[in-house]
């Protein structure tokens, strides 16, 4: 899904290979990309220089765009994170949930 997305972005995703470390990767990047490790551990990367797309605005939300996709998280009115603003009565109720969901995992119990 990532690549189809930077495809239509007419931007190039390559696979990191195994053994290769992200410091060999990256070296000719400019100091900008982006990588992505996939659940299966499969990586993926994109130099943004000026030759690949850097004079181009890079579009910061693309991991977003697919995570939210509906064949991933199916929460497309999150891709805009400018759209996700709770009010405080949502922000306090997620806390709770997220607390009560790892509280087995809390390693200093009261």
């Amino acid at each position: 899904m990532f690549k189809a997305k930077f495809k239509e972005y007419d931007l190039n995703l390559v696979d990191i290979p195994p053994a290769a470390s992200l410091r060999q990767i990256a070296g000719n990047s400019d100091g900008h990309y982006f990588c992505t490790e996939l659940p299966n551990g499969k990586r993926l990367f994109h130099s943004v220089t000026k030759k690949s797309g850097y004079q181009k605005k890079f579009p910061i939300h693309i991991a977003r765009e697919v995570l939210a996709s509906p064949k991933l998280l199916n929460v497309e009115n999150r891709i805009d994170w400018r759209k996700c603003e709770q009010s405080l009565d949502e922000e306090e109720n997620d806390v709770k949930l997220f607390r009560d969901a790892f509280e087995p995992f809390n390693p200093i119990k009261d």
